[in-house]
């Protein structure tokens, strides 16, 4: 699966690529950038055909690119100029071409800010490829930008535009039959700079294909002596100052290419030769972009191509491909710290530059942008799973019992529970009191041992404490009950090929209530219980990793009505027979949703699926060692509120005194 991204917004929020399984651009952006947005076609089925989209408005609205019609020449599919708009980029419009029926194909490669100006090539009644401005409403205004040509004729095309759509940069064809790197300015774009190659003589071939925000830089490639196509910045007065970047050999010798620049133009991105003889995403900064910075692939031994595409107004993001171990190219974003401020030079690079400190180096983070959401889509499903822990927890502090009058009772418990192959051994403290007239009072506590959560949580320390107060006549029960819980986690991201382990602390916290009411009839008793539950991790912000996500809080909220039978059986004189069995209904729910963003990647958000039936079972052992002291030992299984089927055991020791 090959995925390259083209595009990205200025804050880098949204991002482009073209997809080679499917055919058609996508577009990561929205509350689930787990879920791509393909970019449709001109076809009759929109999903049928090929898309591409290279150029993104600086309110993300509209997205410029190609996309396939249904008709043909020469035996091909002709491409149509688009621009995708509406929810989700669902809307398409067709910016023809410069033919009279509108016939041919076309391709609108850049977009002003604002998108009211579209840059790019399309055909006209010569057959020929002509670079073209699209503007005015619906841009249904077409100018022909024309040649280097003293008759105006040939091929050309614009490849990019100032943020105010006023310059556009490209390539074409002069009398010379070279395709040269070509400025258009002024009004109605009617002036043309020829820029030139960087060949003593000027000739050969170049283009432009990016330009500064304000159209004072721009970047591509031109020819040189050795006839290797360089990188290449055009700065200055009528950008007449060259500066060739270079490459990543040591000779500095090979090809290299200018694919992006920051705003202001002092950051360049894009492509060179390394001494591997691999081509590989490269970044030019500092002053005179003297600085070279090799940002590697996504395989083990950085080997193999990359090249960057794009990057964000400040060029602290960059976005492009990498080959991965598999030898597939994949979409990337590197994050890029700078020593130093951006600089943009007035004068090409001295040729006997002053003795300066050696500069301290560019440093660079790199992700693999699919491994990524799905590192964070599996911290999702770890987060539900801990929060249906955290309600088990809030079951065991809701225990009561009841006592004569003037007793004391005590008890100590030790319980297992095991879900979707997490486990938590647990011990329990009760005290409790016979107040009289049937009513009975006590305290729970509770502290884990052992927590196997998920790997992606491990505990700080937890602890929970509950209350009940109940009554009980001849055969009549009422029992209320609360408890609270709190514990401190710290959770780390699954680290993946190519992903950050992102980390911080929080904190998880949970309580409940509930009212119960029922009847004994002996040695069996029924029961009908409401309940209320809620859980809740706070809100954090990951610490140790360049691209840092920011997790929502996560609340969860549960009421529930349950109907239930309790039986006890004698075997002997000491050992009784205990079971039980219950079945609870939701009544109203306020399901998790968890929720991560990401600077230049997107947001992702799950909803956990929350089952509104649940029940439990358990049967077990109690023997009676003196009148004043038992041993209980019960297993249990129940399926949980979050669709999980889990076990457990309780061994209890009671007294009183």
């Amino acid at each position: 699966m090959n995925y390259q991204i083209f595009a990205l917004s200025k804050d880098g929020s949204v991002a482009v690529d073209f997809g080679e399984d499917r055919g058609r651009s996508v577009v990561w952006v929205g509350d689930d950038w787990k879920t791509k947005i393909f970019l449709n076609t001109l076809k009759k089925n929109g999903e049928d055909g090929l898309s591409w989209a290279f150029s993104i408005t600086k309110d993300k609205s509209l997205i410029s690119g190609w996309a396939e019609d249904d008709s043909s020449s020469y035996g091909q599919n002709d491409i149509k100029a688009v621009i995708w708009s509406g929810k989700n980029w669902t809307k398409i419009t067709n910016l023809g071409t410069l033919r009279k029926d509108n016939s041919g194909s076309s391709n609108a490669y850049s977009l002003s800010d604002d998108g009211t100006i579209v840059g790019g090539v399309a055909a006209d009644d010569n057959d020929q490829q002509r670079a073209v401005i699209w503007s005015g409403k619906n841009w249904t205004t077409k100018t022909d930008l024309g040649t280097l040509k003293k008759d105006n004729s040939g091929n050309a095309y614009v490849r990019y535009l100032t943020a105010d759509g006023a310059v556009a940069g490209g390539q074409a064809r002069d009398d010379n039959y070279q395709d040269r790197a070509i400025i258009w300015s002024g009004k109605n774009w009617a002036i043309k700079t020829d820029l030139g190659t960087l060949k003593k003589d000027n000739s050969g071939d170049s283009k432009v294909t990016v330009i500064s925000a304000l159209g004072g830089i721009a970047g591509g490639q031109a020819k040189d002596d050795n006839y290797d196509q360089r990188a290449v910045i055009w700065s200055g007065k009528n950008w007449s100052t060259k500066t060739d970047l270079g490459t990543l050999r040591a000779n500095n010798g090979g090809n290299s290419i200018v694919n992006a620049l920051s705003a202001i133009g002092g950051i360049a991105g894009g492509q060179a030769r390394n001494d591997n003889y691999d081509d590989s995403a490269v970044i030019w900064s500092g002053k005179n972009w003297a600085t070279k910075t090799d940002l590697g692939t996504l395989r083990k031994d950085n080997s193999g191509n990359s090249s960057v595409l794009a990057l964000t107004s400040d060029g602290m993001i960059a976005g492009g491909w990498a080959v991965d171990d598999n030898w597939e190219s994949k979409a990337i974003l590197w994050k890029i710290k700078y020593p130093e401020p951006e600089f943009v030079p007035e004068a090409p690079v001295p040729v006997k530059p002053e003795p300066k400190p050696q500069p301290k180096p560019v440093v660079v983070a790199k992700i693999d942008v699919e491994n990524t959401k799905l590192s964070m889509a599996r911290l999702g499903n770890d987060a539900i799973g801990v929060t249906s822990l955290q309600s088990q927890i809030l079951q065991r502090l809701q225990q009561s019992r009841y006592l004569k009058q003037g007793e004391v009772g005590y008890g100590v418990r030790q319980d297992m529970a095991k879900q979707k192959g997490e486990t938590t051994a647990s011990v329990g403290l009760g005290l409790s009191y016979g107040v009289g007239y049937g009513i009975t009072a006590g305290v729970n506590f509770d502290k884990s041992l052992s927590r196997q959560l998920p790997k992606s949580y491990k505990t700080d320390g937890n602890t929970g404490l509950g209350i009940f107060a109940n009554w009980k006549g001849d055969n009549w029960f009422v029992e209320t009950t609360a408890a609270w819980q709190k514990d401190k986690v710290k959770v780390e991201r699954p680290l993946l090929a190519n992903t950050e382990a992102g980390s911080n602390k929080t904190t998880m916290k949970g309580s409940a209530v509930s009212l119960t009411t029922g009847y004994d009839f002996g040695n069996v008793s029924v029961y009908s219980s409401l309940r209320h539950r809620q859980v809740s991790r706070d809100a954090y912000v990951e610490k140790n990793a360049e691209f840092a996500a920011s997790f929502a809080k996560l609340s969860y909220k549960d009421t529930a009505l349950a109907l239930g039978v309790d039986t006890t059986f004698p075997l002997t004189e000491q050992l009784n027979l205990l079971a039980s069995a219950e079945i609870e209904q939701q009544l109203n729910n306020n399901a998790p949703t968890y929720a991560v963003s990401m600077p230049a990647v997107g947001s992702f958000s799950k909803t956990a699926k929350i089952r509104k039936t649940r029940g439990r079972v358990q049967a077990g052992l109690s023997y009676d060692v003196s009148p004043k002291f038992m041993v209980s030992f019960t297993p249990y299984y129940e399926s949980t509120a979050f669709g999980y089927n889990g076990w457990g055991t309780s061994l209890q020791l009671k007294g009183v005194f």
